[in-house]
């Protein structure tokens, strides 16, 4: 038997939970068939009847497939947003990947460039340097070579100044031995010719000795005389020593 929700909020008598009220709901009935008057009882607050506990757990499931749908719906467009957000990261990762690679790449030739840059100017200072070496080095050759070309010259101007003076000093001595030896010659000769004379001289007046003694045995005052005049100039000669006197001076 069928009571109207919409009458008293009954629902389904036979499945109604409280038992009071569906024992009142049949009496209702009994009377009113009966003839006996009277009406339903008044509605239950709250209502609990199985047509609104069903109407509830339509709505519930109503509400339910709404909120399963919207949550399909909303997962759906989240797997979307997600997807595109996926893609857009990817697409973004992918282009800052290849950004990346390009800004590596682009590194990569520059910092190639500047090392390429800095081994050739590298190279160039080493040439550079090494040139200056050589010049140095070269300098300091042709310096040393100067300087051993000034202390050879020097040394041979030094031994020939030697060898000159050594010579000149040769000659001077070699004139100065001639000289001697002229000298020595010419003294020999004025000593031999000195005496010579000297012997030239002893014989003559030896001679002159004799003759006065032969005259002055003959003429004893004439012999005095000429023996004067020896011993004048025997003194004028600048003779040393006495002049000795023939035995006929001595006896007369």
């Amino acid at each position: 038997m069928v009571h109207s929700e919409a009458q008293g909020n009954h629902g389904y008598l036979d499945t109604h939970p409280d038992e009071e009220h569906k024992a009142a709901v049949k009496q209702a009935i009994e009377d009113i068939v009966n003839g006996n008057g009277g009406g339903m009882p008044a509605a239950r607050e709250p209502a609990d009847s199985q047509i609104k506990q069903e109407k509830e757990k339509k709505k519930q499931q109503e509400e339910e497939r709404e909120r399963k749908k919207q949550e399909a719906e909303d997962a759906k467009k989240r797997k979307a947003e997600e997807e595109a957000n996926k893609k857009k990261a990817e697409a973004e990762a992918k282009k800052k990947a290849e950004a990346d690679k390009k800004a590596a790449a682009e590194a990569k030739k520059k910092a190639a460039a500047e090392a390429k840059k800095k081994a050739e100017a590298d190279k160039k200072a080493a040439a550079e340097a090494a040139k200056k070496a050589e010049e140095e080095e070269a300098a300091k050759k042709k310096a040393e070579d100067e300087a051993e070309a000034a202390r050879v010259t020097e040394e041979e101007a030094k031994k020939k100044a030697e060898e000159e003076e050594a010579k000149s000093k040769a000659e001077e001595e070699e004139k100065a031995k001639a000289k001697a030896e002229a000298d020595a010659k010419v003294a020999a000769e004025k000593k031999a010719a000195e005496e010579e004379e000297e012997r030239l001289k002893e014989e003559k007046r030896k001679e002159e000795e004799a003759a006065a003694a032969a005259a002055a045995a003959a003429n004893p005052f004439k012999a005095f005389f000429d023996l004067f005049n020896c011993r004048a100039a025997a003194n004028s000669q600048d003779f040393a020593g006495d002049i000795p006197t023939t035995k006929a001076v001595e006896a007369f």
